[in-house]
This record gives C-alpha cells, structure tokens and sequence, in this order.
C-alpha cells in the first residue's frame, strides 16, 4: 500500500472535535503496511490509525479492519492504543497544530473556491470572444454562399437562354428548310415558273 492519504481512514478521528478534513497530516505507512502486524478477534490484521480527536491528537491504535466498513458483519470491537496516554502539555500542543492545519486548509479550499470562480469567469470570456469570432466567421461564409448561389442561378438562367435560342434557331432552321424543300418540290412539278 505504501503512503496513504489519511482521508482513507474509516472514522478519521473517530472521538469529538474531528471537523471532517481529515488527519492533518499524511499517513507515512499505511493502515496494513505496520509491523510487528497485530491481529484482531476476527484473526485478520488490525488496522493502525491515528486519532485526531480533542483526547488523543496524534495517538495511533489499531481496529478491526471491518470496523466501519460493512454495517452487516459485526466486528469484533477489537481496538488497542499503541502509543502511550500522551501528556496534557503534548495534548494541547498537537491540538493547537492540528487545528492550525486543518483552519489553513480550510482556508486554502475557500481561496480555490474563489480563484475557481475567477477562472471560470475569464474562460467565459475567452469562449464569447471565440464565439462572437466564429458568428463573424458564419456571417462571412453565409454572405460568400449566397454570392455563389446568386451566380449559379444566373448561370442556369443563361444556359436556359442559351437553349430557348438555340431551340429557336433550329426550329428557324428547319422552317426554313422545310420551306426551300417545298419551293424546290414546285419548281420541279413546274407549277412555278
């Protein structure tokens, strides 16, 4: 397991004063990773924790590793101090410090709240810029498409000219020959000249 966060703990704390921001400090070996190992009832390796209650700031014990895990399997209330009863000098000192640490990072989760705000307020920013960028974008490529729309319609208005004369000099064409061929027929039959 190696280091391990001390928000892992079950309790955290377990007695009165714990205000939920976990152990102060980091764990330096894990709940399991302790030797000589100690065994609860249950016959499995007892966890080691350390209280950051206001009657033993800093003091480890060891638990039953199901204790607080799993509301169905009773455990088997194994618990056992493995530091001495500190001093009242040693309570009030690791007290003041744990509550120092744990006001400070109160803070600290309080100023990422606002420099979060701030930041999500500056990327707004920058999004509105990119979208009012990208409307100009729409309004230029629209523009360019109806030009070529507007072009294309003329070009189709062309070609159906150029078919309507084109179907008008054929039929010209064809009038005109058709004419010649009957003048030619009289000619031959001699009804005229």
């Amino acid at each position: 397991m190696g280091l391990e966060d001390s928000r892992l703990s079950p309790r955290r704390g377990g007695g009165g004063g714990y205000d939920g921001l976990g152990s102060p400090v980091a764990y330096r070996v894990g709940p399991l990773d302790y030797t000589p190992a100690k065994y609860c009832y249950c016959q499995l390796k007892a966890c080691r924790w350390i209280s950051w209650s206001k009657k033993s700031p800093g003091r480890r014990y060891c638990r039953c590793q199901r204790s607080g895990f799993v509301q169905t399997v009773a455990e088997c209330a194994y618990f056992v101090w493995v530091d001495d009863e500190p001093t009242e000098w040693y309570l009030e000192l690791i007290g003041d410090l744990r509550d120092e640490v744990w006001r400070m990072r109160k803070q600290v989760m309080e100023q990422g709240v606002d420099v979060g705000y701030v930041s999500a307020m500056e990327h707004v920013q920058q999004l509105q810029k990119v979208n009012e960028f990208l409307q100009n974008e729409l309004m230029k490529k629209e523009s360019e498409l109806k030009a070529k729309v507007k072009a294309l319609q003329m070009k189709d208005k062309e070609i159906e000219e150029g078919k309507s004369k084109k179907c008008s000099t054929e039929y010209f064409r064809l009038l005109c020959l058709f004419f010649m061929g009957m003048v030619v027929a009289m000619v031959c039959n001699g009804k005229i000249g």
